[in-house]
Protein backbone atom coordinates (compact mmCIF):
# COMPACT_ATOMS: atom_id res chain seq x y z
CA UNK A 1 0.00 0.00 0.00
CA UNK A 2 1.17 3.61 -0.70
CA UNK A 3 2.74 5.52 2.42
CA UNK A 4 3.37 8.66 2.76
CA UNK A 5 6.21 11.16 4.90
CA UNK A 6 4.71 14.45 6.19
CA UNK A 7 7.59 16.23 7.10
CA UNK A 8 8.45 19.77 8.26
CA UNK A 9 9.17 22.47 10.92
CA UNK A 10 6.99 22.79 13.96
CA UNK A 11 4.05 24.17 13.94
CA UNK A 12 3.60 25.13 10.28
CA UNK A 13 -0.26 23.38 10.66
CA UNK A 14 1.08 19.96 9.69
CA UNK A 15 -1.06 18.39 12.78
CA UNK A 16 -4.17 20.51 11.75
CA UNK A 17 -4.00 19.08 7.92
CA UNK A 18 -4.34 15.35 9.61
CA UNK A 19 -7.21 16.78 11.87
CA UNK A 20 -9.17 18.14 9.12
CA UNK A 21 -8.22 15.62 6.56
CA UNK A 22 -10.06 13.22 9.70
CA UNK A 23 -12.65 15.25 9.82
CA UNK A 24 -13.62 14.63 6.30
CA UNK A 25 -13.44 11.24 6.79
CA UNK A 26 -16.18 10.64 10.22
CA UNK A 27 -16.72 7.16 11.77
CA UNK A 28 -19.44 5.45 10.70
CA UNK A 29 -21.48 3.09 13.11
CA UNK A 30 -22.28 -0.23 11.04
CA UNK A 31 -25.62 -1.91 12.45
CA UNK A 32 -25.31 -5.24 10.72
CA UNK A 33 -21.87 -5.66 12.83
CA UNK A 34 -22.71 -3.70 15.54
CA UNK A 35 -19.44 -1.62 15.41
CA UNK A 36 -18.08 1.56 14.60
CA UNK A 37 -16.33 1.34 11.22
CA UNK A 38 -13.25 3.85 11.13
CA UNK A 39 -11.61 4.75 7.71
CA UNK A 40 -9.43 7.00 9.01
CA UNK A 41 -7.40 6.29 12.31
CA UNK A 42 -5.21 8.77 13.86
CA UNK A 43 -2.83 8.77 16.89
CA UNK A 44 0.50 9.95 18.36
CA UNK A 45 3.85 7.94 18.42
CA UNK A 46 4.65 7.53 21.87
CA UNK A 47 7.31 9.78 23.33
CA UNK A 48 10.28 6.80 22.99
CA UNK A 49 9.94 4.29 21.00
CA UNK A 50 8.51 1.27 22.66
CA UNK A 51 6.20 -1.04 20.88
CA UNK A 52 4.52 -1.85 24.39
CA UNK A 53 3.46 2.36 24.77
CA UNK A 54 2.72 1.95 20.82
CA UNK A 55 0.00 -0.96 21.06
CA UNK A 56 -0.93 0.39 24.12
CA UNK A 57 -1.86 3.87 22.84
CA UNK A 58 -3.04 2.81 19.76
CA UNK A 59 -5.95 1.18 21.82
CA UNK A 60 -6.55 4.10 24.01
CA UNK A 61 -7.21 5.95 20.75
CA UNK A 62 -9.09 3.05 19.08
CA UNK A 63 -11.32 3.56 22.49
CA UNK A 64 -10.95 -0.07 23.81
CA UNK A 65 -10.33 -1.28 26.77
CA UNK A 66 -7.24 -2.87 27.51
CA UNK A 67 -4.93 -4.11 30.55
CA UNK A 68 -2.13 -1.62 30.21
CA UNK A 69 0.31 -4.00 31.92
CA UNK A 70 -0.48 -6.79 29.60
CA UNK A 71 2.21 -8.04 27.83
CA UNK A 72 2.91 -7.21 24.37
CA UNK A 73 1.62 -10.29 22.32
CA UNK A 74 -2.15 -9.77 23.93
CA UNK A 75 -1.61 -5.99 23.16
CA UNK A 76 -0.49 -6.59 19.67
CA UNK A 77 -3.18 -9.21 19.26
CA UNK A 78 -6.17 -7.21 20.60
CA UNK A 79 -5.06 -4.18 18.32
CA UNK A 80 -4.96 -6.11 14.68
CA UNK A 81 -7.85 -7.85 16.19
CA UNK A 82 -10.24 -4.23 15.96
CA UNK A 83 -8.48 -3.25 13.26
CA UNK A 84 -9.17 -5.89 11.04
CA UNK A 85 -12.73 -5.45 11.93
CA UNK A 86 -13.08 -1.64 11.75
CA UNK A 87 -11.10 -2.53 8.46
CA UNK A 88 -9.22 1.32 8.33
CA UNK A 89 -8.10 2.40 4.87
CA UNK A 90 -5.50 4.99 6.43
CA UNK A 91 -3.78 5.17 9.53
CA UNK A 92 -1.76 8.56 10.58
CA UNK A 93 0.59 8.53 13.14
CA UNK A 94 2.05 11.55 14.11
CA UNK A 95 4.60 12.93 16.04
CA UNK A 96 6.71 10.19 14.34
CA UNK A 97 9.93 11.65 15.25
CA UNK A 98 10.02 10.64 18.84
CA UNK A 99 11.52 7.26 16.89
CA UNK A 100 14.67 9.56 17.49
CA UNK A 101 14.71 9.21 21.21
CA UNK A 102 15.51 5.87 20.91
CA UNK A 103 18.36 3.65 20.22
CA UNK A 104 18.98 2.43 16.65
CA UNK A 105 17.63 -0.91 18.06
CA UNK A 106 14.44 0.72 18.80
CA UNK A 107 14.44 3.06 16.26
CA UNK A 108 14.98 0.08 13.51
CA UNK A 109 11.64 -2.06 15.79
CA UNK A 110 9.78 0.82 15.92
CA UNK A 111 9.67 1.41 11.59
CA UNK A 112 9.69 -2.65 11.35
CA UNK A 113 5.98 -2.16 13.32
CA UNK A 114 5.34 0.20 11.47
CA UNK A 115 5.63 -1.31 8.56
CA UNK A 116 4.36 -4.52 9.44
CA UNK A 117 1.12 -2.97 10.06
CA UNK A 118 1.15 -0.92 6.89
CA UNK A 119 1.15 -4.50 5.51
CA UNK A 120 -1.26 -6.53 7.53
CA UNK A 121 -4.02 -3.77 7.51
CA UNK A 122 -3.22 -3.08 3.55
CA UNK A 123 -4.30 0.40 4.80
CA UNK A 124 -2.16 3.31 3.90
CA UNK A 125 0.12 4.70 6.33
CA UNK A 126 0.88 8.57 7.24
CA UNK A 127 3.57 9.25 8.92
CA UNK A 128 3.97 12.97 10.65
CA UNK A 129 6.57 14.87 11.93
CA UNK A 130 9.54 17.57 12.21
CA UNK A 131 12.14 17.86 9.31
CA UNK A 132 14.70 15.42 11.28
CA UNK A 133 12.21 12.60 10.59
CA UNK A 134 13.34 13.02 6.94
Amino acid sequence: MPCLLLHGDSNIGKTQITAKFRRRHPDVFDELRGMEMRPIISMQMPPTPDQHRFYSSLLFELGAPHNAAAGLAVLERLARDLLHRMAPNMLIVDEVHHLLAGTYREQRASLNLLKFLANDLRATMVLVGTRPTK
